[in-house]
């Protein structure tokens, strides 16, 4: 997948926005499209590795490590079969959340120079699974690689989830080469640093749980979570002000996803998240 930026025009975009809305194209629509015409481009021995059903255990077996995957991956598909891959990516994720899948995809060629040219590093071993028949009761798709985990159920017209979802980088800072400055998330840690900075005495001491920041993600990459043990600080104990900055926070992570796919999910944590919802910052201020 080419991973360089492609200049997108406010014309263009509008167009995108008012033409799914004309059509009618539901999100799922266009990821069974997509997931059928990345399916029909592929040949006999790459829909061996590419297709599953969906009662599979592959399903499960996810990660965000740099490990070997089953699926199949970008280095072994042709430039047309890339396009039509990068297609059904772009079908789930909001314009935002593909162009940070594709620049997390981009940071390996760093890790790569970085590490003696090691073949882990590899901005081609990102790897495309469908599960299922796209369209039918029981189907689903995945993209996932070092650091990029992008997983969907879906019950034909109905997205029945859109987890695990995991989005990473590193390096968290790049600070030597040409792309030295290029913070990834910057948006995300930026608007948390200042929402826990602009805190009282009182209010910091609730939410921060911890002045060392944790080695590893939390909840790893169980099959099945549990939710995590109430931690920081309630929604409902927030001002107005700061619970904006929450929102605007929580809207950053969430609409990495295209709008539809998450409008629920955000209108339900914002509007009845109360003591349900919280903040907690680990590390160092």
């Amino acid at each position: 997948m080419n991973a360089s930026c492609r200049p997108l025009f406010p014309a263009l975009i509008l167009f995108c926005l008012l033409g799914r809305q004309a059509f009618g194209h539901t999100p799922a629509q266009e990821m069974t499209d997509a997931a059928n015409n990345f399916l029909v481009s592929l040949n006999e021995a790459q829909m061996e590795k590419a297709h599953f059903e969906f009662q599979n255990d592959e399903r499960f077996d996810w990660h965000f490590i740099p490990k070997p995957r089953k699926g199949l991956p970008i280095g072994e598909m042709t430039g047309a079969q890339r396009a039509l891959a990068e297609a059904l990516l772009s079908s789930g994720l909001s314009q935002k959340g593909f162009a940070k899948a594709s620049t997390i995809m981009s940071l390996e060629q760093i890790l790569f120079d970085a590490e003696n040219k090691s073949p882990k590093r590899n901005a081609e071993l990102y790897y495309f699974s469908i599960f299922g028949k796209p369209g039918s009761e029981q189907w689903g798709w995945r993209v996932e690689g070092h650091h990029l985990s992008v997983n969907f159920a879906l019950n034909g017209q109905e997205i029945l989830g859109l987890t695990p979802s995991f989005f990473g980088a590193n390096p968290g800072e790049v600070r030597q080469g040409p792309r030295k400055g290029l913070r990834l998330f910057s948006e995300e840690e930026d608007q948390a640093r200042a929402l826990v900075t602009s805190f009282g005495k009182e209010k910091k001491a609730q939410a921060i749980i911890t002045n060392i920041a944790p080695q590893e993600v939390i909840t790893g990459n169980a099959r099945k979570v549990s939710a995590l043990q109430p931690q920081g600080i309630t929604f409902d104990k927030l001002s107005s002000a700061e619970k904006d900055r929450l929102s605007k926070l929580l809207r950053e992570y969430l609409l990495r996803y295209r709008p539809e796919c998450v409008e629920a999910i955000l209108t339900q944590a914002l509007e009845k998240g109360g003591k349900q919802l919280s903040f907690a910052w680990a590390g160092s201020l």
